[in-house]
């Protein structure tokens, strides 16, 4: 399995929006992913062989609350997902916005805007 660009694209992206550097992504993982851990997933490749690293499952679960998405986007991005599974992550029922899944936050705005607007709640 070959990690998709997507996924260091996203990370690097991701990274850069939040305005923090390597260094600090790896001090919001709890000092579980190193910054050269970070530095090496947002390259997309293994700096000692150079070929596309596979990031694990459990990489992405410490990475996902703290660039805002979830583990099921990440695995998507990171070509773990097949076709269904993406539908299901990516569906009406999950909002992306620039690119990434909405927050719980922004799930609950949404939430409320949209039960305002039929004067219903889910």
């Amino acid at each position: 399995m070959i990690m998709s660009i997507e996924l260091a694209e996203f990370i690097r992206e991701r990274r850069r929006e939040l305005r923090i550097s390597q260094t600090e992504l790896s001090q919001r993982t709890g000092g579980r992913l190193s910054h050269t851990t970070i530095a090496n997933l947002e390259k997309g490749t293994d700096p000692r062989t150079g070929k596309p690293r596979h990031p694990r499952a459990v990489t992405l679960r410490i990475l996902a609350p703290v660039l805002d998405s979830t583990y099921e986007h990440l695995a998507a991005l990171a070509g773990y997902l097949g076709a269904s599974e993406k539908k299901s992550v990516y569906g009406a029922d999950d909002p992306i916005l620039d690119g990434r899944p909405l927050s719980n936050e922004e799930k609950a705005i949404l939430r409320a805007v949209r039960s305002s607007k039929t004067g219903s709640s889910d």
